[in-house]
């Protein structure tokens, strides 16, 4: 591997051209609206961008590039670039904030946007009702009638009646 393939993303900081570039792929709208990235994106339904330097290509997420040129910096790959309005093609820098896995993963989990969130049954068909529910330590919530008191002891003698040397 030459010095030419071990340069990272990080390493380059966008000159006017592509600044040109990109911004010109961003829909500017007025008041407080989301400016929403126009160019390709990713499956996710993130904008997706690359950066050329000296023959070699990097891809960023749109919004990602477009807070580094506000900033006037590159950000440290171990921080993410995260919304306020969650929606995931704006770009508009006032509306996206830097920070860590675990405090983009607890913005997610506070709006309510986490697919587990979502779910309305556990993997075996029961509903998620307050009767129902439980939460463990981390507040994740697990289906009482699968892992309950009950749950527990049934299948406690179920491997009893199996297999009673191999119970622990």
């Amino acid at each position: 591997m030459g010095a030419r393939d071990s340069v990272q993303v990080s390493d380059f900081p966008y000159d006017l051209e592509d600044q040109k570039r990109l911004w010109g792929k961003v829909r500017v709208v007025d008041g407080d609206g989301c400016w929403e990235w126009q160019g390709a994106c990713s499956p996710n339904g993130y904008g997706k961008t690359e950066i050329w330097r000296n023959g070699v290509r990097a891809s960023k997420t749109a919004h990602r590039a477009i807070y580094e040129m506000h900033l006037g910096r590159c950000i440290p790959k171990n921080l993410f670039i995260c919304h306020k309005c969650d929606n995931k093609k704006c770009c508009r820098p006032d509306h996206l904030f830097l920070g860590t896995a675990r405090e983009n993963m607890m913005d997610c989990l506070a709006k309510g946007r986490h697919f587990q969130q979502k779910k309305t049954r556990c993997v075996k068909g029961h509903e998620y009702t307050p009767e129902n529910t439980g939460r463990d330590k981390n507040g994740w919530r697990y289906c009482l009638t699968c892992f309950g008191p009950a749950a527990r002891h049934a299948q406690y003698q179920a491997r009893k009646k199996r297999s009673p040397d191999t119970l622990f």
